[in-house]
């Protein structure tokens, strides 16, 4: 039987699910949308006309990302999602004996820094809906950045080095999957999603993965 190895990841995948991973996206966005008009505030039949369409929240998925999202439908079947997140932090040491690529060494104060962001996309096709209840077809991509600083050293046996160094991580993942959501009191909207993810180092690792992943979340309708 014929199989498909992922490089740098040594997983084999059969042909069969490699056909399903990529055309199962495209069969659903195919099929007929099933939905239930009860006419209330909660009803999400039609997403564009839909007084309460948009929706702000926070999520954490392992296909689109985690952070602060906004949810917004594009038209009567299909919503995106936008999600973000970023945090930046300083901290100064002080009389950090530093070694120097001229063989020197001092005491020096160190200004170590932190930066993370994670930025996602999702695509929402809906295959039923009810008042209170969505069924949901998503694929994603999102793309996150880490730069961190910390100090490093060699040691021996009766001597001892420090320097400032900096570790960066850059991931990108993309998956498919399947969720769905429950609605609270018409406009509180809590959703779960299951699905495969790929997920890529972006650096000169070059390590990849191919893994089931989840997804929740939790946003308010306005």
């Amino acid at each position: 039987m014929t199989t498909f190895t992922f490089l740098r990841m040594g997983i084999t995948i059969p042909p069969a699910f490699v056909s399903l991973f990529f055309f199962l996206p495209a069969v659903l966005a195919a099929s007929p949308a099933v939905s239930v008009d009860s006419g209330n505030r909660g009803s999400d039949v039609n997403l564009q006309t839909n007084p309460w369409k948009h929706q702000v929240g926070i999520s954490y998925s392992m296909i689109s990302g985690h952070g602060i999202h906004y949810l917004t439908p594009v038209n009567d079947k299909w919503a995106v999602k936008l999600s973000f997140i970023t945090y930046y932090d300083v901290d100064n040491k002080e009389n950090v004996l530093v070694y120097f690529d001229n063989n020197t060494q001092s005491f020096e104060d160190i200004q170590l820094t932190n930066l993370y962001y994670n930025l996602g996309l999702e695509a929402r096709r809906y295959l039923y809906t009810t008042e209170k209840l969505g069924v949901y077809m998503n694929a994603g991509s999102f793309y996150s950045h880490d730069r961190s600083d910390f100090i490093d050293g060699e040691y021996g046996y009766d001597w001892s080095r420090q320097f400032k160094d900096t570790k960066l991580r850059k991931h990108l993942s993309m998956g498919t999957g399947l969720g769905i959501e429950r609605r609270f009191a018409g406009v509180i909207e809590v959703n779960f999603d299951v699905g495969y993810i790929f997920r890529t180092r972006t650096d000169f690792s070059g390590q990849s993965s191919l893994n089931l992943g989840t997804g929740i979340g939790i946003g308010y309708r306005f």
